[in-house]
Formats: C-alpha cells, sequence, structure tokens
C-alpha cells in the first residue's frame, strides 16, 4: 500500500510541476476559487449521500442523533432543550448554547433530514474561509484549493462527520471564520468568537491557549488579553449552568481533564492518536509557532479519561481540526521559505503531492436493503402520542414522542416495544438485547404484535398503539 501512495505522489509532483511550467509560460488565468467552490459542491453531496445511506439503512442511534433532535424539537414547543428520553435538559452533559440558534431553522422542516443536511453544511461550509486563509497566507489560490482538497479527506473529518449528529462538527467552520477575520483583524472575529464558545463547555480551554500566544504578537495583543479574560469567564458560567441541571456538573471536567498523573499516562499511550492525525500532515503544523496553538487542544483531548476523547476518535476530534489546518497552512510558509527558490517548485510539488495522496480514503455509503425499507414503513405507523420503547437505532425514524423511552431503559408505562434483532443494538450488546428480547417474549403482561424481516412490535395487552402493517 505504501509503495502504491509513493508511486501516486512522484506522478501527482510531476503533473503539477509541468502544469505550473506550462501555466506560467502560457500565461493561463487558473479560476482556483471557482473550482474550489465545484469542488465543495460535489463534496456536499457526496457527504449527503454517506448521511442519507446511514440513516435509511438504520445505522444511526438514538445516542447520540436523537439527543440532539428531542432537545432542538422540546425548544421549539417552549420546553427548553429538554430532551423526553433523558426526562431531563440537554444542559446536564453538555453547554452548548448554540443549538437555540439552530431552533428556528429546525421549526421549517422538523425532522430528522434537517440535522443530516446541517451536519454536512456545516462542515463543507468551512472551506470557505480555509482557502481564504491558505490563499491569503500562502499568496497562492492554487494552494487554498488543495488545503481544502485535504481538508475534505481528512481521516478525522469524515469519520465526525458520519458520527450521529453532534455540534461539535460545526466548531471547524466556525473557528476557521474566527481565525480568518483575526489575521484580517475585523471585528467579526468577535462574533464567531463567541459562537465558538456557544458550541461546548471546553472551547473555552482551547481559545484560552488562542489568547496566549496572540499576546505574542504586539499588534494582537489588546485581542489575547480580552481573549483570555473572557473565555476564563465563560469557562465558569459554563460549569455554573451545567450544576443546576445535574450535581455532576462540576466533575464532568474533571471526569475529561486534569487528572495529572495518569493524564500523563494517557498521553503517552495514545501516542499512535497523534501519528494518526499529523503523519498524514508530514508534522508540518509544528514548523511555526501556531503549531503551539495546535497542541494545546490536542494534549488536553489526550489527556482525557474518555476513552473516545483520549483517542481523538469520531467527533472528537472536531475541536483540533481547524487548529491543525490553520497551523498546517502557517508551517507550509515555513517550509517555503526554508526551501532554496531554485528547487521551491519541485519541493512544493512533492509536499502538495505528498499531503493529497496520505490524506485521500475511500469511504463506502451504507447499503439500504429492502428490509430497511419495510422497517421504515412500519416504524412510520407507531402511535407516538403514547408511551413507546423503542430499540435505539430505531428512534430516529420515530415522529416525536414525549413519552418514548429507548432500550433497555423501560418501564411498565410502555405500550408499544420496538426492536430490530437484526440492526445495530447499542447502547446494547447483541448479547444483552438478545437476552432483553427473550425475556419481553416471555412476559404475560405483553403480546408480539408483528415480526417481520427482523422487525418485532410488541404491545401490552388491551392496548391498540399500533395499526397492523399492510
Amino acid at each position: 500500500m505504501l509503495i502504491y501512495r509513493v508511486i501516486l505522489i512522484g506522478l501527482g509532483a510531476a503533473a503539477l510541476f509541468w502544469g505550473h511550467r506550462i501555466v506560467k509560460k502560457n500565461n493561463i488565468a487558473i479560476p482556483w476559487g471557482v473550482f474550489t467552490s465545484i469542488l465543495a459542491g460535489l463534496y456536499f453531496l457526496f457527504y449527503l449521500w454517506l448521511k442519507f445511506a446511514q440513516y435509511y439503512s438504520f445505522n444511526i442511534n438514538a445516542h447520540d442523533f436523537s439527543v440532539f433532535q428531542y432537545a432542538l424539537h422540546a425548544t421549539w414547543q417552549g420546553k427548553w432543550l429538554y430532551v423526553a428520553f433523558w426526562k431531563a435538559s440537554f444542559f446536564k452533559e453538555h453547554f452548548s448554547p448554540l443549538l437555540i440558534l439552530l431552533v428556528p431553522i429546525y421549526g421549517v422542516f422538523k425532522n430528522a433530514a434537517f440535522l443530516l443536511v446541517l451536519q454536512s453544511l456545516a462542515v463543507v461550509a468551512a472551506a470557505w474561509p480555509l482557502w481564504r486563509i491558505a490563499r491569503d497566507i500562502l499568496k497562492s489560490p492554487e494552494m487554498g484549493f488543495w488545503m481544502v482538497l485535504i481538508y475534505f479527506n481528512q481521516w478525522h473529518v469524515v469519520h465526525g462527520l458520519l458520527y450521529e449528529f453532534h455540534v461539535e462538527m460545526f466548531m471547524p467552520f466556525i473557528i476557521l471564520m474566527m481565525l480568518m477575520h483575526f489575521l484580517q483583524q475585523r471585528r467579526w472575529f468577535w462574533v464567531y468568537f463567541v459562537l465558538a464558545l456557544m458550541c461546548k463547555e471546553d472551547v473555552p480551554i482551547y481559545l484560552f491557549f488562542f489568547g496566549m500566544i496572540a499576546m505574542i504578537e504586539k499588534k494582537h495583543r489588546k485581542t489575547g488579553a480580552w481573549v483570555m479574560a473572557i473565555t476564563v469567564i465563560w469557562f465558569v458560567m459554563a460549569l455554573l449552568v451545567i450544576s443546576m441541571f445535574d450535581n455532576r456538573g462540576w466533575n464532568i471536567m474533571g471526569y475529561s481533564f486534569f487528572d495529572s498523573w495518569h493524564s500523563g499516562k494517557r498521553i503517552v499511550f495514545n501516542i499512535s492518536s497523534l501519528l494518526r492525525m499529523f503523519l498524514p500532515l508530514f508534522g508540518i503544523p509544528f514548523l511555526h509557532l501556531w503549531g503551539l496553538f495546535a497542541a494545546a487542544p490536542l494534549l488536553i483531548n489526550l489527556s482525557s479519561a474518555n476513552p473516545l476523547q483520549s483517542n481523538l476518535m469520531l467527533y472528537y476530534a472536531a475541536p483540533v481540526i481547524p487548529f491543525v489546518f490553520f497551523a498546517l497552512i502557517f508551517g507550509i510558509r515555513t517550509f517555503q521559505t526554508w526551501t532554496p527558490v531554485q528547487i521551491r517548485p519541485i519541493m512544493m510539488a512533492v509536499l502538495t503531492a505528498g499531503l493529497v495522496v496520505f490524506n485521500l480514503h475511500i469511504y463506502k455509503p451504507d447499503k439500504v436493503v429492502a428490509r430497511h425499507r419495510t422497517g421504515s414503513a412500519i416504524v412510520r405507523q407507531i402511535d407516538c402520542n403514547q408511551v413507546v420503547a423503542a430499540q435505539g437505532n430505531l428512534v430516529p425514524h420515530l415522529k416525536y414522542c414525549p413519552k418514548l423511552q429507548v432500550l433497555p431503559e423501560m418501564t411498565r408505562e410502555a405500550q408499544t416495544v420496538i426492536w430490530d434483532l437484526e440492526g445495530n443494538p447499542f447502547p446494547m450488546t447483541k448479547e444483552s438485547r438478545d437476552a432483553h428480547y427473550r425475556d419481553m417474549a416471555n412476559d404475560s403482561q405483553y403480546e408480539k404484535s408483528l415480526q417481520k424481516q427482523g422487525f418485532v412490535i410488541f404491545r401490552r395487552k388491551n392496548n391498540s398503539a399500533f395499526s397492523e402493517h399492510k
């Protein structure tokens, strides 16, 4: 596999180098901005394809997709960020007031497809500030195009996109917009700075380090000082809000971060996560001072007691991505200045081809088969005005159920219970799902109403919450 990548890099570098010579010799103007827009449009459609294939193959779950959907739906109805199957506010787990800004848009659609489109759009939208930053810093619209292509294929970006729905996936766009306006010294910087803080309770920590590094340059010293002061105040406020909804609030950050000795060991043991992030980028982000900007969120996440977070898995890498790409651009500029003028075109062609090839991954969509279409038709007929208990992967396909229970958490109040014996059982294991199912099959209070292609409906006796599927 490595030898094929090396060959591709050689071919790509040769094509780039000779292409540059032809363009320069013939004075050809290439509209890289237009090409970047077309590229973004194509990747948006590709991402939508991946997300909708996930959704219709029942590979999106109540945890965490429906948590956000239910929080938005309840807020639209006047119950602020209330999650019905938690019987609590979303703020008991995370302080993400950005969700409130999404409620008016959600109110127009009021369905799961809205979240699928929104997350794909947020990830793709980051291409605009990324291209602008690369174009301005590297003095090359073409390098902006290649940076965007690398971003769209970066392993952490796509895996974050493909895991349910999370407000963290808005961070690349928001933080890159913030950084773009920071470089331009425009007041819009403060708008995106506040939006970034609104994403999640740990963002102030990352931006605090940004403020520290910004203060190194005299012209940014005042901005850096204000950033540091605001992030400290916001962080304390976020923990206070969480503690109002859950008495574990003050311990959440303690669970995630700052466990000194054990955190140090976790950073060492999670070195593979660092390699996965930086080897495809050849370590270039650390060729510039802004690499420290990327190091702060990296070390904080790697020290987490949460194994997914400490391994930068799924959406947990989202806060790190914009910092890494910002540092990558400045690192490439440093690489340019270190390279002799005579061989700079060749070296930049090799570097660009290498970055593209090593970040290129093939992602196959989930397959939607006949049984999934049958399942969708069955689930749509469930009466959600009564108490419904459902397996996690079925919840996103239900209408909004104000009394929803997610299996295996279920009480005797449940009047309709829905299982998918061939689908993803998360948060249960397959063994525990099958054990719970057998217990229900032997429960005298419930009767099997329907069983078809792995989908099973139980109803509590003397209850007519389900209309037979034809």
